[in-house]
């Protein structure tokens, strides 16, 4: 079967909104892409950390009239009773996590409201055989909305990756819906894109 739920992928994307390395000074006030408390409150900082079931830290936040942000994926926050697999053959989703070395970046579009970011996440299934490990990636995009500071995806397409074991299929898509982001440093307040 090609249908799986593959919740990681998303945990991946979501964190990606949520991860940041800090780089730059912090900005103004207001007037960021991304601002805690309302549309057009205080900025999100860089280097704030983010979360939504996973973590990260905000990369930068120019002002809106840029139109983008962009954020780098520190974790996938896995709760194994939250995921499963279709997948024939299989008995468990044992983990999910970034793949070793990696740092994937998400950038979110002010205009389309989209985060988009390339992860390749680690996947161990349990199997009757024993674990078996699976790297999925690609391109996937979500939609952020103000509205209870949501990331949704629907039906993401993501394929295997080199490396990956014979026994995982070729390609799949996963559905979920994070929320609300919060920015931890700054007192769990939700965060919104201007």
């Amino acid at each position: 079967m090609r249908k799986r739920t593959l919740t990681y992928l998303a945990a991946a994307a979501a964190s990606l909104l949520l991860a940041a390395v800090p780089a730059a000074p912090a900005l103004a006030a207001t007037g960021g892409v991304l601002t805690v408390g309302a549309v057009g409150g205080t900025n999100v900082n860089v280097g704030d950390a983010l979360t939504a079931a996973l973590s990260g830290k905000d990369k930068t936040n120019p002002a809106a009239s840029t139109g983008k942000a962009t954020e780098t994926v520190t974790g996938i926050a896995f709760t194994a009773s939250s995921c499963t697999s279709s997948i024939t053959g299989t008995t468990s989703v044992v983990s999910i996590g970034l793949k070793a070395s990696t740092s994937p970046v998400a950038t979110v579009t002010v205009s389309t409201l989209k985060l988009s970011v390339k992860p390749i996440v680690t996947v161990v299934l349990g199997t009757v055989l024993g674990n078996v490990t699976c790297y999925y990636g690609g391109t996937i995009s979500g939609a952020l909305s103000n509205t209870g500071s949501s990331l949704a995806f629907k039906n993401a397409n993501t394929t295997t990756q080199t490396g990956s074991s014979s026994l995982c299929p070729a390609s799949g898509k996963f559905t979920a819906t994070y929320k609300p982001i919060l920015d931890t440093t700054q007192a769990s307040q939700p965060v919104f894109v201007n």
